[in-house]
Parts: structure tokens; C-alpha cells; sequence
């Protein structure tokens, strides 16, 4: 029997959740600061860009994980996923549209096709493509959790979209013609993502006999981890800059994300620091949402000296702060499911908040 809540889920969308605002608080401390990266925070900004891959393992693992007990209505599926994903999408990305019109205006004329493509794959702004790229999952999900019933067709599925992957990743634009450019090579296109997607459907599929075995090699993950962040700072130190779109990480995501649920069974009685984490990813869909206006409005109001490099770590819990204060703001509002969703917290019907339960709610965009 599939447990209805897992912890070490929401604490690595708690990290994942981090990850992202690290890229992009570190990200404008680089254009504050004439486009020269200080030497931890470039460190800091390419361990981050481990954060939106293993988001979306989780919208894997946790799209596929409650349907291997209960049944699939299309109906209901659609409807929810309207409500919960398509409609916060298009509400932000009208908003950010307009924000970033307001911050650099243009009188350049979008036609319908350029303002569809604009919309669907997450252009408006520099985050929501990957809102398009869970949508665009969602779509296929239906057709895959019909077929993906067994372990054998998982493993399959699991190898068809390594090669997927890799092939895309391996691409280069002067290989292509025009019209594959823009295909093959778009940001927020789902083949150029679907292994992580996959393999979190195929952890989620093997998780019960797969977590007893992480609990019981919990330190070799744990070494496993560390040896890919050195790995990682290697990497960008002898080949530069990378992005979250890079080939390693076809290795890399899935072994951090399996060393971060072996780290929380070492670590998941350790008070409030797991608790704090695990908080943050309760809320992580509408951090996400929201921090880069957060991330915005600090860039607008605060003097030239908080983005000294020696006041990251301040700026980047006020940018924490802030999002987490102004998602607890609009679920206040009417209608405010339109807006972003936030799943209910286990804990305040049954848990005292001192400890921590062996739950955690098992959605991340739900």
C-alpha cells in the first residue's frame, strides 16, 4: 500500500526550491555588479542549476505516484489541472508580460502566432518555461499511465527517454535547419526534459522496496552526493558557466536526488533546520511564482551597497522572506486557487509542529 504522504519528497522540493532562488538572486548580483561573478557565488549559482531538473523529478514521481492506487478519470484529471497549473500560468504570465513591458517598453507588434508561442512555452518571463514544460507533461501523462504498469515497460520508458535526452542535448544549431532550431533546440520544449520527468515516475513506481534501500546505504549516497558537487565545481571551473540543460546532469540529477532522500533519513529528526526546508517546499510552487517580482522589487529599492558581494547571504533570505510572506498574503485572497496553489500542511490536524510526521503532502504542483 502506497503511503498517501512522504517527507522526503517535500524536503527535496524544499532544496530544489532553494536551488532555484539561488540561481537567480546570484544571477543579479552578477548584473549588479558590471556582469563579473564573484568566485562563491558563481559556485553557489552553478550548484543551484541542479534545482529545476529535480523539480522536475518531483512533478514526475508525483504526478504517476497516486494513481498507482486509485483510478484515472480524464474528467476530473482535466479539470483539476486547469484550476491548479494551466490557469495560475497564464494569470502570472499576463502579469509578468505587462511587468516586463512596463520595465522596457516596446511597440513591436506580436502576431497571434508569435503571442501563442510566447505564452505556451513560458516566454513572457525568464521562469515560467518551466510551467509550459509541466503542462506539456500533463498532456502526455493520461496516454502514459495507461501504459506504464509494469516494471519492465517503466525500465523501457526509463531508457527511451535517456536516448531522448541525450540526442537533444547533444544537438547543435549549425546541425539543424531553420524550422529544427526552433523546435528541437526551444528552451521549454518536453523531449529536452523528459528523462527527468520519466525517472521520477520510475522511483515513484519502485519507491516502497527503493527507500528501504536508501535508508540502508544512506551514507554511501550521502558520499555519492558530496563527490558530484565537488564533480560539479570541477566542471564549470575546467569547461565554464553551464546551464540546467546540460549533459552530466543525466547522471547527476538522478544521484543527488536519491542522495538527497537518504540524507533525510539521516537527518529527518534534526529539528528545525529539516523543518524550515520542508516548509519552504510546502510552499515551493508559489515561491516560484512569485520571487522574481520579490527578486524585482529589492533590485528597484535597495542602495548599491546590499549587492556587495559580502551581503548575498542577507539579500537571499529577505528574497526568501519576502515570497514566502507574499504567498502567504494572496492565499488570502478570493479565488485565490486561480492564482497559485498551496497544499494543505499535514501536520496542523493531527502532528504536533515539534516534531516531524512521517508525511508529507504528495503533490507539487497540485
Amino acid at each position: 500500500m502506497a503511503r498517501t504522504f512522504l517527507p522526503e519528497i517535500n524536503f527535496l522540493r524544499g532544496l530544489a526550491c532553494l536551488g532555484v532562488l539561488i540561481v537567480h538572486v546570484s544571477a543579479t548580483y552578477y548584473y549588479k555588479n558590471g556582469q563579473v561573478w564573484d568566485e562563491a557565488i558563481i559556485f553557489l549559482n552553478q550548484i543551484g542549476r541542479f534545482g529545476t531538473p529535480a523539480f522536475a523529478v518531483l512533478s514526475g514521481f508525483l504526478l504517476f505516484y497516486p494513481y498507482f492506487q486509485k483510478p484515472f478519470f480524464l474528467s476530473r484529471f482535466t479539470r483539476s489541472k486547469l484550476v491548479k497549473i494551466v490557469s495560475p500560468f497564464m494569470v502570472w504570465g499576463l502579469f509578468y508580460f505587462a511587468l516586463s513591458q512596463w520595465i522596457h517598453p516596446s511597440s513591436l507588434q506580436l502576431s497571434f502566432s508569435q503571442i501563442v508561442k510566447l505564452f505556451g512555452l513560458g516566454q513572457s518571463f525568464y521562469h515560467l518555461y518551466f510551467m509550459s514544460l509541466v503542462i506539456q507533461f500533463y498532456a502526455v501523462f493520461p496516454l502514459l499511465q495507461r501504459w506504464l504498469t509494469t516494471s519492465l515497460r517503466w525500465w523501457v520508458a526509463l531508457g527511451g527517454a535517456l536516448i531522448v535526452n541525450t540526442v537533444l542535448l547533444l544537438l547543435r544549431a549549425d546541425h539543424l535547419d531553420g524550422l529544427a532550431q526552433a523546435v528541437l533546440l526551444e528552451k521549454a520544449i518536453l523531449p529536452s526534459w523528459i528523462f527527468y520527468f520519466i525517472f521520477g515516475g520510475f522511483i515513484a513506481f519502485h519507491w516502497e522496496r527503493l527507500s528501504h534501500h536508501l535508508r540502508a546505504y544512506a551514507w554511501s549516497y550521502l558520499v555519492i552526493g558530496l563527490l558530484l558537487i565537488l564533480g560539479a565545481m570541477l566542471e564549470y571551473q575546467h569547461f565554464g558557466i553551464y546551464t540546467s540543460k546540460r549533459l552530466s546532469n543525466l547522471v547527476n540529477i538522478p544521484l543527488l536526488s536519491l542522495a538527497v532522500f537518504a540524507l533525510f533519513s539521516l537527518i529527518k529528526e534534526s529539528g528545525w533546520i529539516v523543518r524550515s526546508v520542508m516548509e519552504i517546499g510546502s510552499r515551493g510552487f508559489g515561491i516560484y511564482l512569485i520571487h522574481p517580482l520579490v527578486l524585482f522589487l529589492a533590485g528597484e529599492v535597495l542602495p548599491a551597497p546590499w549587492w556587495h558581494p559580502n551581503l548575498f547571504g542577507a539579500v537571499y533570505v529577505l528574497i526568501l522572506v519576502g515570497s514566502i510572506l507574499l504567498v502567504k498574503a494572496i492565499q488570502t485572497l478570493p479565488f485565490s486557487q486561480y492564482l497559485l496553489t498551496v497544499p494543505k500542511d499535514p501536520r496542523s490536524s493531527h502532528t504536533p509542529h515539534t516534531r516531524i510526521p512521517d508525511s508529507a503532502s504528495v503533490t507539487v504542483f497540485k
